[in-house]
């Protein structure tokens, strides 16, 4: 299955618009950023130090990748 980049970014926008209230908190230093693939097949990366207990003021980051997610599923539901 194959879809725009657009109707890809609404789904994963709608995602984490569903994640509840009370985990807010726990995302105000974090970016999700849409890539197209990975080289190492990946669904998704997470980068950051809090995790680690070390956060230290710098961003997180969840990258999301396109290609993989695609393979995955049957339809964009």
């Amino acid at each position: 299955m194959r879809v725009s980049m657009q109707q890809f970014e609404a789904a994963a926008q709608a995602a984490i618009d569903s994640i509840p209230e009370e985990f807010g908190p726990y995302l105000e230093n974090t970016v999700f950023v849409i890539e197209e693939s990975s080289a190492e097949d990946l669904m998704g990366l997470y980068e950051g130090a809090t995790a680690l207990g070390a956060g230290g003021g710098m961003p997180e980051r969840i990258t999301l990748y396109k290609r993989s997610h695609e393979r995955a599923a049957g339809s964009i539901d």
